[in-house]
């Protein structure tokens, strides 16, 4: 039988599976900036 939530459960879990990967490819810059994190002093080196 068919649960309306079942498909929603679904459809959440691979919106988050797909962010967790979009921000896993990202550099630690990448990340800071995305996230407005900026420090005023310095180089950010990705190593």
């Amino acid at each position: 039988m068919f649960h309306p939530l079942s498909e929603n459960l679904l459809a959440t879990q691979n919106a988050a599976q797909q962010g967790y990967q979009r921000q896993r490819n990202m550099g630690i810059g990448d990340l800071l900036l995305e996230n407005r994190i900026i420090f005023m002093d310095g180089v950010i080196n990705d190593g």
